[in-house]
């Protein structure tokens, strides 16, 4: 089964809701397949590199990889996976 997830993070101009998108690691990245993978975007802002970094302390098993878009954007995917050109 394929599933798509949008999670939304914070609005750009709330301070109290930094690392907004945070929990969505821990709901999401233990249930992932293994050929999954997770794009959040606006990667380029201070607080979504600080999300990025804890996830990675949380789940060293998780590939990241910066995407040099607009605003940024994150790959994600399950490191044991080779990944294919895009």
């Amino acid at each position: 089964m394929n599933v798509f997830v949008l999670c939304a993070g914070r609005c750009g101009s709330l301070i109290f809701a930094m690392c907004a998108r945070f929990p969505a690691g821990p709901f999401l990245f233990d249930r992932l397949s293994a050929d999954a993978a997770v794009f959040p975007d606006n990667a380029i802002r201070e607080d979504e590199k600080q999300t990025a970094a804890m996830w990675g302390d949380c789940y060293p098993w998780l590939h990241q990889e910066y995407l040099d878009f607009e605003k940024g954007c994150l790959f994600l995917r399950p490191k044991h996976i080779p990944r294919t050109d895009r």
